[in-house]
């Protein structure tokens, strides 16, 4: 019996995406259809860059997809997908974020995860970190009315994230997709209608 991770890697080397998570966005592009065609979007934590590839797939040549990483993400072939090196943490990595958006986006994406260390007392505050930023950055950058998806790990921070978010949005949700490891607590915090 194929386990989840066997499955959607299976599936990803088959239909030529980058990592399995693109099984993530996939589900929750039919949960929450989060895309359009022709938006702007900003991907957080982007590398390998699947999550950039299912984003160019819905927004289409007349969309944006920026994805941003403290890695390097491969060059994709689509001409309205970038990369940029960036630490989202900072105010420098803020402003190159800015800097190369050609407008405010209409959706922020964040895939984002620490490199562990098996601390679990270090690895969760850096989790809270990144999330934090994250929520910030769509809160500060979305248009009116735009939308994020957030992911976290669940635990206390989660409650607080969502108290957070809903200050700033109309509609807050929380998600696990069937693509995410059983053994994982990651949770993604959806969050549309920015107020």
């Amino acid at each position: 019996m194929l386990t989840n991770k066997d499955f959607f890697q299976r599936e990803a080397e088959f239909e030529g995406y980058r990592s399995r998570a693109a099984y993530k966005l996939k589900q929750l592009q039919d949960r929450f259809k989060l895309l359009k065609q022709g938006q702007v979007v900003l991907d957080l934590g982007a590398a390998p860059g699947g999550w950039m590839q299912v984003a160019l797939e819905i927004v289409g040549d007349e969309g944006f997809v920026l994805g941003v990483d403290i890695q390097p993400i491969s060059k994709l072939v689509e001409r309205n997908a970038f990369t940029l090196i960036a630490d989202i943490t900072s105010a420098l990595g803020k402003k190159k974020i800015l800097e190369r958006l050609p407008d405010k986006p209409d959706v922020v994406l964040s895939d984002v995860a620490p490199s562990t260390t098996g601390v679990k007392r270090l690895d969760r505050g850096q989790s809270k970190e990144l999330s934090e930023a994250s929520l910030n950055i769509a809160i500060e950058f979305l248009e009116k009315g735009g939308t994020a998806a957030i992911k976290t790990f669940e635990g206390q921070e989660t409650e607080e994230l969502l108290k957070h978010a809903r200050k700033h949005f109309k509609s807050v949700q929380r998600f696990r997709p069937k693509a995410t490891k059983k053994t994982s607590k990651e949770v993604y915090i959806v969050c549309k209608g920015k107020k």
